[in-house]
């Protein structure tokens, strides 16, 4: 099951509001959530 525009926005603004600039955790958590990806 693809995901929703609306449920990649959701990520991607998730992301950025928990982004912080000397953390690359939430690029590790999106590369997983990506390779989760049928």
């Amino acid at each position: 099951e693809f995901w929703s525009q609306a449920e990649l926005k959701a990520m991607i603004d998730f992301l950025m509001k928990n982004h912080f600039e000397k953390d690359d955790s939430w690029m590790k958590i999106w590369v997983q959530c990506l390779d989760q990806t049928p």
